[in-house]
């Protein structure tokens, strides 16, 4: 097991980061994608949806330099396990396999700290990219008919409970101007001429970025009805904004579209919720597992300047009636993968390859 520290890391005041059980069938990956590579072809490329995370026992909560807008309750310890088979299927040797698997972001959201990542089997590289998003390069020689490989990523994370005190200000904290948070991107349609439109009917009058982003959370909680058998489902900001339907996926993508059109920064957030929001569902009890297939989840932060990111989660809040998703993420049930979705590549020669991947919280 090769094993990467980052350590526990302290937060200044800069900017740091359900699907409910019914929401599943909207993003589990297909666990048997089987892939052709024949003898005729010198060398084919593969490409994989990936899905991601995992969970517990109970810690201190994470140290915040003060003052700070974040408050945070008790920290919990999340085991993640991502595992990547690659199985030949074919009749002939696969040979110089190389993939590039999506890992667990960067992730700078105030509520979840990447502790350390281990691999059972050594990247030859990992790519920093966009948006925080890392992939990391395997090799694998050669694959017999019939043989499998399986690469496995070990992630410790420490996750809290996390509400706002938009009271405490520090100047020095901004973004990029050139941020890609404010610039349009895959189903996340800013610039599109009837975003702009509602983002300036929304927010029209109010000065403060938080005012606005306030008044656009309230319209996509009102706007979008929850249906997972929309035919409009996961199609992006403009369609959830058009058709007033979707899952969590659309909640956020319609935020985040609404919020760069209005020029305040925000993503959209891919991972894990607990159903039920309380997070009880992740503490495993010793040598237990828990599949993370079923609860895969969407949801936003915002931008503001002096303050840094701000979790949302509109689609918490079509159902909550005790706890409020603008600025606060009550209890520690959410677990942040990426702030965009990347789909698993690869290059090989001969055989067929299929690759299955699955995430499991697990506690040794």
């Amino acid at each position: 097991m090769y094993t990467h520290k980052t350590g526990t890391k302290v937060f200044k005041t800069f900017y740091i980061l359900m699907a409910l059980v019914i929401f599943s069938a909207l993003f589990v990956f297909n666990p048997s994608l089987s892939l052709e590579a024949g003898s005729s072809t010198p060398e084919q490329t593969l490409e994989v949806e990936s899905p991601q995370t995992n969970t517990t026992s109970s810690g201190e909560a994470l140290v915040l330099e003060e003052p700070s807008p974040y408050v945070l309750g008790q920290a919990y310890t999340r085991d993640l396990k991502v595992k990547v088979e690659v199985t030949n299927r074919g009749e002939e040797i696969s040979r110089n396999i190389r993939l590039e698997v999506p890992l667990l972001s960067s992730i700078d959201s105030p509520y979840q700290v990447i502790e350390e990542e281990g691999f059972s089997l050594e990247p030859g590289e990992i790519k920093e990219e966009e948006m925080g998003s890392r992939s990391g390069i395997f090799q694998i020689e050669s694959l017999r008919p019939g043989e499998s490989q399986t690469i496995t990523m070990d992630y410790t994370l420490m996750v809290s409970p996390l509400s706002m005190d938009f009271n405490h200000y520090n100047e020095d904290i901004t973004l990029d101007p050139e941020s890609p948070y404010l610039k349009p991107s895959a189903k996340i349609e800013s610039n599109h001429e009837n975003i702009t439109a509602k983002a300036e009917e929304l927010t029209a009058g109010l000065e403060k970025d938080l005012d606005r982003a306030e008044a656009i959370y309230a319209f996509v909680v009102d706007h979008i009805k929850y249906d997972i058998h929309s035919p409009y489902r996961n199609q992006g900001a403009l369609t959830a904004l058009e058709e007033g339907e979707g899952v969590c996926e659309d909640y956020a993508t319609l935020f985040a579209a609404l919020c760069r059109a209005s020029g305040i920064p925000a993503r959209q957030v891919n991972g894990f919720t607990d159903p039920r929001g309380t997070g009880h569902i992740w503490n495993l009890e010793p040598d237990q597992s828990l599949s993370l297939r079923n609860y895969r989840h969407s949801w936003a932060e915002f931008y503001l300047e002096g303050i840094g990111w701000v979790p949302v989660d509109p689609t918490f809040d079509i159902y909550s009636h005790t706890n409020r998703y603008f600025g606060s993420l009550p209890q520690a049930s959410h677990m942040a993968q990426n702030y965009q979705d990347r789909s698993l590549r690869g290059r090989f020669e001969g055989g067929q390859l299929a690759v299955s991947w699955t995430n499991e919280l697990v506690r040794n």
